[in-house]
Order: structure tokens, then C-alpha cells, then sequence
């Protein structure tokens, strides 16, 4: 999944759209085209299952006081490995998303 995004940002118009909008709908076609859905249900119902929990552990670490230190400070140890363990696993474009929402 890395790869693909790679692939893709590569693909971006530098330019803004008003100003090349056949190159901003040829790569967005492109996105498209690279079937960034084409996963099993399985890995579906899996990414969904780490979805909350993923949200959960993020929302607890950045509304912390900050008392404890290092990048996980608003954690416990234990729920600073399960962040780290669903951020191993999940695609980043998908991590990405989780984070707009």
C-alpha cells in the first residue's frame, strides 16, 4: 500500500488544478484506475475492527496533558504498542484517513 501511494504522489500535478485541470483529471482517473479498493472483505472487516480503537488511542494521546514524555506520552505502555501495533498493520493511505475524520 506504501508503494501504490508513492506511486501516486509521483503521479500529482505540482501545479494547482485552475491552473492544469486536464492533468488534475488525468491523475485523478489514474487514482481510480489503480483500484485503491480492490482488498479481500476480510482485510475490509479487519481494517474496520481498528478503526475505533485506532481513533480512540490517537484522541487519548493528543488531548493529554503531556505529563508523561516521549511520542506516546498520553499512553500507557500497553495502549502505546497497540497504537503502534495497528499502525504497523493498517495501509497508510487508510491511517491517513482515519485522521481527517
Amino acid at each position: 500500500s506504501q508503494q501504490r501511494f508513492d506511486t501516486m504522489l509521483q503521479k500529482r500535478p505540482s501545479s494547482p488544478p485552475i491552473d492544469d485541470p486536464t492533468g488534475w483529471w488525468k491523475y485523478s482517473i489514474s487514482c481510480v484506475k489503480h483500484k485503491p479498493t480492490s482488498r479481500s472483505w476480510k482485510d475490509v472487516l479487519e481494517i474496520i475492527r481498528c478503526r475505533e480503537k485506532y481513533i480512540d488511542l490517537v484522541v487519548k494521546n493528543l488531548s493529554s496533558d503531556g505529563g508523561n514524555s516521549g511520542f506516546h506520552g498520553g499512553l500507557t505502555f500497553q495502549e502505546s504498542n497497540s497504537l503502534l501495533e495497528i499502525e504497523d498493520f493498517l495501509p497508510i493511505e487508510t491511517l491517513l484517513t482515519f485522521h481527517l475524520l
